[in-house]
C-alpha cells in the first residue's frame, strides 16, 4: 500500500516518486483518475496549505482507508467482489464511508465552529458514537441506488441470496442515526455550514432511498425535487430549525435507530 506508507511519513521526493509511478504504470483507465494521479504532489502542496492538526487527521483517516479497502480488494476473484452477508456489507460500508464520516467528524470539533462552548463538550461523545453511521447510511443508498449498474461492471455489493428489504432496513435505520447526528450538531449551535453540509445530503439520501425502492434500482429524484429540498433546507437553517425537516425536536437526543 504505497499511498498508506507514504502518507505515514510524506515528503515531496515521495510524492513525486508516487506520481512517476502511476503515470507509467496506472492502476486504472479512467483519464480523469489518472490525471489526478499524475498531478499528485500538486494535491499534496495543496494539502499542506491547512492545518498540521487537521493534516494529520485527513492523512491518518486516509492511511485507515486504505488500509480496510485492500483487505476488500485482495478478496477480489476474476477482477469481482462479492460481500458474503450484512454484516460484511456494513463493513465494507466502513471502509468506503464511515471512516470519513469519522474524520470529519473530528474535523468539526477540531476547528471549533460553534462546538467549543455550552453544551458542546457533552455532545462531542455522541458525535463521535454516531459519525460512522453518517458515512454508512449515504453509502448503502448509493448501492442499493446503483446496484444495476454495479452488477454490470462486475461489482456485487448486495450479499447473494440476501432480502433486498433487509438493506432498505439498515439503510434507514443509519440515516436516522445520521440525522440525530445533524440535530445534536444543531441543537449545541454548530457553525451553520457544518449544520448545511451534513444535513443536505442527508435530505437527499432519505428522498433518494423512497424514490429506488418505490421504481427500483437506477431511480432517481428530479432536480426540481433537489431544488425544493435545498430551498426548504435554506429556510430551515434560517430559524435555526434544520433538525424539524428530520421530524426530531432540536432539544433533545434521537436514540440510535430513530429517525
Amino acid at each position: 500500500m504505497p499511498l498508506a506508507r507514504f502518507l505515514e511519513e510524506p515528503t515531496d521526493a515521495g510524492a513525486s516518486a508516487l506520481a512517476s509511478r502511476w503515470t507509467e504504470d496506472p492502476p486504472l483507465e479512467h483519464a480523469g483518475y489518472v490525471e489526478l494521479l499524475r498531478d499528485f504532489p500538486e494535491v499534496m502542496r495543496a494539502a499542506s496549505s491547512i492545518s498540521p492538526q487537521a493534516l494529520k487527521l485527513v492523512a491518518s483517516h486516509t492511511v485507515r482507508t486504505c488500509r480496510a479497502m485492500a483487505a476488500f480488494v485482495a478478496r477480489e476473484e476474476q477482477g469481482a467482489l462479492r460481500l458474503r452477508d450484512l454484516a460484511d456489507l456494513k463493513a465494507y460500508c466502513y471502509a468506503v464511508a464511515g471512516i470519513v464520516g469519522e474524520m470529519l467528524t473530528e474535523l468539526f470539533l477540531l476547528a471549533g465552529g460553534g462546538l467549543t462552548g455550552g453544551g458542546a463538550a457533552g455532545v462531542a461523545a455522541d458525535l463521535r458514537r454516531d459519525a460512522a453511521a453518517f458515512g454508512e447510511a449515504l453509502q448503502l443508498v448509493n448501492i442499493l441506488k446503483d446496484t444495476a449498474a454495479d452488477e454490470i461492471e462486475g461489482r456485487h455489493y448486495l450479499p447473494e441470496g440476501m432480502a433486498r428489504s433487509a438493506v432498505f432496513s439498515q439503510a434507514r435505520r443509519d440515516l436516522g442515526i445520521a440525522a440525530g447526528y445533524c440535530a445534536r450538531l444543531e441543537s449545541v449551535s454548530a457553525d451553520r455550514g457544518i449544520v448545511a453540509f451534513t444535513a443536505l445530503p442527508i435530505l437527499l439520501a432519505r428522498a433518494t432511498l423512497d424514490r429506488v425502492e418505490e421504481s427500483g434500482p437506477g431511480a432517481k429524484i428530479t432536480r426540481g425535487e433537489v431544488t425544493a429540498i435545498v430551498a426548504s433546507l435554506h429556510e430551515a437553517l434560517a430559524r435555526g430549525a434544520a433538525a424539524r425537516l428530520f421530524e426530531i425536536d432540536p432539544g433533545s437526543r434521537p436514540e440510535k435507530g430513530s429517525e
